[in-house]
């Protein structure tokens, strides 16, 4: 049979396709049982929190303090809350309903200092050492013992103190949809550890296949149904705090990628932190001692431009403000198509001719950006820009148009220690946890068969093995965030075992697949028949994603039936949540508007002396 019959006889089918944004994780039934257990101890830990300490309305009283600023669209676009502005947002007291607990309840800028009262806390050094983003909230609860005859009172104090970053980065979420429903066919979890990171929709939420059990927070605003399999009573939620009720999570707009609609911090968008103060341009000639410059097919950048009337193309890197130091941001412009190469501490940028592949430029050993930003400026939404290589340092990658990835995206250390291993079951069965960085990985080549056992983990040293070089654990502290303004496809050149690290945002469009086409209400209308990701021409073996996707439309990797049958793109998926994406999140990733609360502690201070007001 031809591709071409082949392809007619498969159009009734997507009439009921259904898009998965991920394929459950072949063996994470076996970290259940833990899972459930250290899910049940937090929630135990919480209720005697609240019962104990009575501080359960202290703090949601100053969490209301922090989102009391009225959103606006422009307020939600800028992600920020200017609430938190003033060291003392909150100061007041109040009693504990039912009890006679007095609570005080305050949000400490990190440049405070300890009060008398309190304990040191992590990290060591105090308020002053927390990045300028985070805060402190903290609760004390009085609980009088007597009355002395000045008024004053003793009591028992207890306190309560939690950091909160002052918006929520985009990369907390694992998959996260803003105008679209989203459909789940099985819930991963990272070996050994309760599943972290949110799936969340401002849409319906469709739990799909028979798989049962869901370990991450799932979010929805518009609530949850079961199809494709999936029944209600046989899905088991582990996670506590499911809410599909949820409110809507918010994306930035596009717009605020080059610039900020807020005038009060008119640099603070992601090209200006790659331009940076004192960007310095690079020299787009062949005679370039810094740099290698290549071309082919021109004479000067500036025949790669579309028309006169384009932007001049220009590559600036940002050195810091006294344009000395190591690399914070690097910037190309132009009206060009680009092809992206990450080899760790250094990038190639090749320049191509939108409408002539056959014209290009090609500069090789620009630095990655380091804790800063990579950015593209393409003057035009249609123009893209493609994707592979190997990550060793902290940046965030952005452009005003689209990002094709055509090659696995993965973190190394500086030894060649990847961050994550794809590997043969029967490889690791038998072995300790601390053999398994000596273990081979699965070539990106292989293809791997739909019955074989495999194995996907973070390929991190185990709790209580000392680093000794040359033992195979990934060392390194890589953190990528990709945001695009437009769509961020997979292509087909992609290897058979293709990995992404990193947190993927589309801010108007979806991580899709080369050759699938959507109507615009997002229902997907079109497959490409001769494309590699078909099935019966060569659809790849596995898709592994280590770290988060957040996009404006419903993301895909894998097409199937509504009877199961698979259909277009990646056999299997695999998929971890990076746990850096939320307490170390790419530079300058977009943040929700809602505050994120990480790392609490309890102190009982003991019986003091409390003044009269």
């Amino acid at each position: 049979m031809n591709r071409s019959v082949r392809h007619h006889e498969r159009g009734a089918a997507l009439v009921v396709a259904v898009i998965f944004t991920f394929l459950a994780i072949s063996g994470a039934m076996l970290f259940l049982d833990r899972t459930q257990v250290e899910l049940r101890d937090g929630r135990q830990k919480a209720a005697s929190v609240r019962s104990l300490f009575g501080v359960h309305s202290g703090l949601a009283r100053a969490h209301l303090v922090i989102n009391e600023e009225a959103v606006s669209a422009t307020s939600q676009s800028n992600q920020q809350n200017p609430a938190l502005v003033d060291p003392e947002v909150a100061d007041g007291k109040s009693f504990v309903p039912g009890t006679n607990r007095m609570v005080e309840v305050r949000t400490v800028k990190p440049n405070d200092q300890f009060d008398e009262n309190g304990a040191e806390i992590a990290p060591a050094g105090g308020y002053e050492d927390l990045p300028p983003n985070w805060f402190v909230l903290e609760s004390k609860v009085y609980e009088p013992l007597a009355t002395l005859s000045d008024g004053s009172t003793k009591g028992a104090v207890k306190l309560v103190r939690q950091y909160v970053r002052d918006g929520t980065p985009l990369s907390n979420n694992f998959v996260a949809v803003v105008d679209d429903d989203l459909g789940l066919g099985g819930s991963p979890v990272n070996p050994g550890k309760p599943a972290e990171g949110e799936i969340h929709t401002n849409k319906h939420l469709y739990i799909m296949t028979a798989n049962p059990y869901y370990a991450h927070r799932l979010m929805a605003v518009d609530g949850v149904s079961y199809t494709a399999g999936a029944v209600e009573e046989d899905t088991v939620y582990l996670h506590p705090e499911n809410n599909f009720e949820a409110d809507p999570l918010y994306l930035p707009l596009p717009e605020h990628l080059t610039s900020n609609p807020d005038p009060s911090s008119p640099d603070d968008h992601l090209k200006g932190y790659a331009e940076g103060t004192n960007p310095q341009s690079v020299w787009l000639n062949e005679s370039n001692p810094d740099y290698s410059i290549s071309m082919h097919g021109i004479s000067d950048a500036s025949e790669l431009k579309m028309s006169a009337g384009d932007p001049d193309i220009d590559i600036s890197v940002n050195f810091g403000a006294d344009g000395t130091g190591p690399s914070e941001g690097l910037l190309v412009e132009g009206n060009v198509d680009s092809e992206l190469v990450l080899d760790g501490a250094t990038v190639q940028v090749k320049l191509v001719k939108a409408d002539d592949p056959s014209k290009w430029m090609l500069v090789q050993g620009l630095p990655t950006p380091n804790n800063g930003v990579l950015f593209f400026d393409t003057a035009d939404d249609t123009r893209r820009t493609t994707l592979q290589g190997e990550v060793s340092t902290r940046t965030t990658l952005a452009t005003t148009g689209n990002i094709d990835v055509v090659g696995s995206v993965r973190y190394f250390d500086d030894e060649g220690d990847p961050a994550t291993k794809l590997v043969y079951s029967d490889d690791i069965e038998g072995l300790d946890e601390s053999e398994y960085g000596l273990v081979d990985e699965i070539d990106e080549a292989d293809v791997i068969g739909t019955t074989e056992s495999v194995e996907y983990f973070a390929n991190e040293r185990p709790y209580g093995v000392e680093p000794n070089a040359g033992d195979g654990f990934y060392d390194g502290d890589s953190v990528l965030g990709v945001v695009a303004a437009q769509d961020i496809i997979l292509m087909s050149d992609v290897p058979e075992n293709a990995e992404i690290a990193g947190a993927y945002l589309s801010l108007e469009k979806r991580l899709t697949l080369e050759g699938m086409g959507y109507d615009s209400n997002g229902n997907l209308t079109y497959i490409d028949g001769s494309n590699d990701f078909y099935t019966y021409n060569g659809a790849r073996s596995s898709i592994r994603r280590f770290g988060g996707l957040i996009s404006f439309k419903r993301p895909a990797t894998a097409v199937v039936t509504y009877t199961g049958s698979f259909l277009y793109g990646f056999r299997r998926g695999f998929s971890l949540f990076d746990e850096k994406m939320k307490q170390q999140p790419p530079p300058f990733f977009p943040k929700d508007r809602r505050p994120q609360y990480l790392g609490w502690e309890l102190k009982d201070l003991g019986v003091k002396l409390i003044p009269a007001d």
